[in-house]
């Protein structure tokens, strides 16, 4: 698998960590992992570390995972998602546009401590 779900004693989050870089296949099956791992922990934080991936798909893909496949998946709009990325890679910037335009509560971070303190942060 090109990605690993880690729970994190210290914080109401938990870390997917993806090691290639992924389509938006890859993305679904992601998104699909971690709704089940959030409903199965009740958890509703996630930080993204998306360091060593980078998004390869175009711009109409990514569009189309954020209006049509997140409501397939039935992703949860109001879950805080800090994705972190590597502060020369702008691959995943568009799918982040996106989905904040289509309501979900996403971010994207370069700082690790930075991300970490969002997802800590109050409601």
């Amino acid at each position: 698998m090109f990605f690993s779900i880690k729970s994190v004693l210290s914080g109401p989050y938990f870390i997917v960590t993806a090691n290639e870089d992924f389509d938006r296949k890859g993305a679904r099956e992601i998104a699909i992992a971690v709704t089940k791992y959030c409903d199965e922990k009740n958890l509703k934080r996630v930080l993204f570390d998306f360091r060593r991936a980078k998004n390869v798909d175009s711009v109409s893909e990514n569009f189309y995972f954020a209006h049509e496949d997140s409501k397939e998946i039935n992703i949860d709009k109001s879950m805080r998602s800090a994705l972190l990325v590597h502060h020369m890679d702008r691959s995943h910037d568009f799918v982040e546009t996106v989905l904040r335009n289509t309501g979900h509560n996403i971010r994207k971070f370069y700082d690790e401590s930075k991300a970490i303190a969002w997802l800590n942060g109050p409601e």
